[in-house]
């Protein structure tokens, strides 16, 4: 179960996790708007495979030949 509390109070504020919290959101908002606006699924799609784990690269020996070793890292 997911603490929601804790009975020992915190002295430090914890800016890594707002920095975490803000930075996805502004990429949600971002994928949002770049789908949304434009229309465009292939644009959406190419954010996605360029950006995310496609696991078909790291699975199928087919597939994953395609790629260098910098593509398959990054």
């Amino acid at each position: 179960m997911i603490p929601i509390r804790d009975t020992l109070p915190s002295r430090t504020t914890p800016y890594v996790v707002y920095a975490i919290i803000a930075l996805n959101a502004l990429v949600f908002f971002y994928e949002v708007r770049f789908g949304l606006l434009s229309g465009n699924q292939r644009a959406i799609m190419s954010m996605f495979n360029g950006f995310g784990l496609v696991p078909i690269r790291y699975s199928s020996p087919e597939v994953s030949s395609h790629f260098s070793l910098v593509e398959q890292v990054i």
